[in-house]
């Protein structure tokens, strides 16, 4: 093989003639395995943040309600018997 460099000679492990992408005998890499773990992983993620979200606004709402309750009580007991 030759080239164009300066030293007399170079050791090279894997050429054209035995590279398996040059000699067809290349493992085919599966990247829809990939695409769908990606997929599957991100699905996960976005179920589990949805799931957070709700259970936030849930608890929202029943602090609103225990303040409400505590607020209405308040108001009994401010007012004087007659």
């Amino acid at each position: 093989m030759e080239t164009g460099s300066t030293q007399k000679k170079l050791q090279i492990e894997i050429c054209s003639q035995c590279h398996p992408f040059y000699t067809g005998k290349k493992k085919i890499v599966d990247s829809t395995g990939r695409v769908d773990r990606f997929k599957k992983i991100s699905e996960k993620t976005t179920d589990k943040k949805e799931s957070i979200k709700k259970a936030k606004i849930e608890k929202k709402k029943k602090e609103t309600k225990s303040k409400d309750k505590k607020k209405a009580g308040k108001k009994k007991n401010n007012l004087m018997p007659i």
